[in-house]
C-alpha cells in the first residue's frame, strides 16, 4: 500500500512544472562582454501523439490507472506513464495513426533524479507482429524530448521496453517519435462492444456521431464523435453530478481503444483526470440504444454542447452526410436566442469561420429558421478553457451550440 501511495503521489507531483528560483542579492553581475546562450532549436514535431491518432496497444503494467501508457502520448509533458512497484523493465507498444516514416526516437522523462529512465529498447513494425531493431537508446534527468537519430523506417507500431534505472519508479511522459506521417489518419469505427478497464461498454457510430454507454460501476453515458484522427466525446454518470470530456484513440485494426478523460467543473475550477481508460472488444450485454442521449442532459443541465458528431474537412468545410445524425438531434434546439460558437486553437483561426459559413448554408438548405441564431467566429479567442497542450487544444477547437437558459 505504501508502494501504490508514492506511485499515486508521483502521479500528481511528479511531472509537476519547476518554479525558477528567487534571485539571490549576491548574484554578481553578468559582464558586459558575456556572449548570450545559443539558442536551443525546437523539438520536432511528435507523430506519436493522440492529436494525430496514436493509441496504445498493449503494455505490461503500470502503477495505477491515472498512470497508463495513454499518458506518454497525450501531448502533456506534465502527466507520465509510472512503471509497477520495483518493476522498471516493462513493454508499452503503440500504434501511430497512419504509416509514417520515422527519422528519430526516444522520450521525455522526469526533469530530476531519481525518477528518469535510464535506458530504453526501441522497436518498429509495419504489421505489428514482425517488429525491427532501433537501438537500446540512453536517458539522462533533464526536461524535454531527448532524441536519438535512426536510419529512416517505415513502421506504424513502436515497441518500447524499459531496461535500467537506480529508482522504484521511473517516469515516461513522452514517447517521441519524429519523422512524417506517410498517409492520412483516419481512425476506424468503434461501433460494437467493449471492455473497458474490466467494464462492459458499447458504441454506436453513424457517420461521424458517436453514442455509448461504460457500465458499472461508472454508469457512464457518453457522446461525440470522431474527426477522422481521434473521438472526442462529452460524458455523464447516470448516478451523480460528475460530467466532463474525454480524448480517445482506436488501433489501426479497431480492437484496442485508449482515452484520457477530463472532469469538467460548472463553475470553472480547473480540469482534473480521472483514470484513464484502456479497452479491447468485448462481449454485448448492454443495449446502447435504449441509453438517453447526452446531448439532452447537457443542454438541459449546462445550455450548451460541443458539437464533436459534426464533422468538418481540414480546411474547415461541413460534411452533411457524416454529420446527419447529430444535426437531427440539435435541430429542436436551434431557436431564437441560440447561438453556435467556433474555435480553432490548433490551426488557422480563419477556419472556425468557415466552419459556420458552411454549417449555416447546410441549415438553411435544409429549412431551419435561423431567425434570432446567432454565428459567432472565435478563431483562437477566449476559449472555454486555456489550451495549454494540444491535445486540449484539440479538444476545445470545436462549433459549440449554446441555447439561453
Amino acid at each position: 500500500m505504501k508502494k501504490l501511495f508514492l506511485a499515486a503521489s508521483l502521479v500528481a507531483l511528479g511531472c509537476s512544472r519547476e518554479q525558477p528560483a528567487a534571485p539571490q542579492d549576491s548574484t554578481p553581475p553578468v559582464p558586459a562582454a558575456a556572449a548570450a546562450p545559443a539558442a536551443v532549436p525546437p523539438a520536432p514535431p511528435n507523430l506519436l501523439d493522440m492529436v494525430h491518432g496514436a493509441a496504445v496497444i498493449s503494455r505490461t503494467g503500470e502503477a495505477v490507472l491515472g498512470s497508463s501508457p495513454v499518458r506518454a502520448i497525450d501531448t502533456d509533458p506534465q502527466t507520465a506513464w509510472i512503471n509497477p512497484p520495483q518493476n522498471v523493465k516493462q513493454t508499452l507498444v503503440f500504434s501511430f495513426g497512419a504509416r509514417a516514416r520515422v527519422d528519430q526516437i526516444g522520450v521525455v522523462t522526469a526533469p530530476k533524479p531519481p525518477n528518469e529512465i535510464k535506458s530504453a529498447k526501441f522497436e518498429l513494425s509495419e504489421d505489428g507482429e514482425h517488429f525491427t531493431d532501433a537501438g537500446i537508446h540512453d536517458f539522462k534527468a533533464k526536461p524535454g524530448p531527448q532524441l536519438a537519430k535512426i536510419n529512416p523506417t517505415t513502421a506504424r507500431y513502436v515497441r518500447v521496453t524499459t531496461l535500467t534505472s537506480e529508482a522504484d519508479y521511473v517516469q515516461i511522459a513522452s514517447v517521441y517519435a519524429s519523422g512524417e506521417l506517410l498517409d492520412k489518419p483516419q481512425a476506424p469505427s468503434i461501433d460494437g462492444c467493449w471492455s473497458i478497464n474490466g467494464m462492459p461498454a458499447r458504441f454506436r457510430q453513424s457517420g461521424a456521431h458517436v453514442v455509448g454507454y461504460v457500465g458499472s460501476p461508472l454508469n457512464t453515458y457518453v457522446e461525440g464523435g470522431t474527426d477522422g484522427r481521434f473521438l472526442r466525446l462529452t460524458w455523464l454518470r447516470s448516478n451523480t453530478p460528475e460530467y466532463g470530456l474525454a480524448a480517445l484513440t482506436l488501433t489501426p485494426d479497431g480492437k484496442h481503444l485508449s482515452a484520457i478523460v477530463w472532469h469538467e467543473e460548472a463553475i470553472q475550477a480547473p480540469q482534473f483526470l480521472a483514470d484513464d481508460w484502456l479497452g479491447e472488444r468485448g462481449p454485448c450485454p448492454i443495449d446502447v440504444k435504449a441509453q438517453p442521449l447526452v446531448a439532452v442532459s447537457y443542454f438541459e443541465r449546462f445550455g450548451y454542447l460541443p458539437l464533436y458528431g459534426l464533422r468538418f474537412d481540414d480546411a474547415g468545410h461541413f460534411d452533411e452526410t457524416q454529420s446527419a445524425e447529430l444535426l437531427d438531434e440539435v435541430v429542436p434546439y436551434i431557436k431564437p436566442g441560440a447561438r453556435f460558437v467556433a474555435h480553432e486553437l490548433l490551426g488557422d483561426p480563419a477556419i472556425s469561420q468557415t466552419r459556420l459559413d458552411t454549417l449555416r448554408a447546410a441549415l438553411q438548405k435544409r429549412g431551419v429558421s435561423l431567425t434570432g441564431v446567432d454565428f459567432v467566429a472565435m478563431g483562437n479567442r477566449d476559449p472555454r478553457r486555456p489550451g495549454t497542450v494540444d491535445l486540449v487544444r484539440a479538444m476545445y477547437s470545436s462549433v459549440e451550440l449554446q441555447i439561453r437558459r
